[in-house]
C-alpha cells in the first residue's frame, strides 16, 4: 500500500506534489533478503521557468 499527503507548502502546489509523490517508483528496501516497510519524507522544490 502507498499513501502520500502534503505536510507543508503553498496550497496551490500541494496537489502537484501529491501527484508527483504517488507517481514516483522506488526499489523495495530489503533486509536480510526480505522487503520491509519504510516511511519517509520526499521534498519537492517547484521553480518557475
Amino acid at each position: 500500500m502507498f499513501a502520500a499527503e502534503p505536510v507543508s507548502g503553498h496550497p496551490l502546489l500541494r496537489p502537484a506534489a501529491r501527484l508527483a509523490a504517488c507517481s514516483a517508483r522506488f526499489t523495495p528496501t530489503m533486509l536480510a533478503g526480505n522487503p520491509v516497510k519504510v516511511t519517509g519524507i520526499i521534498t519537492y522544490n517547484f521553480v518557475a521557468p
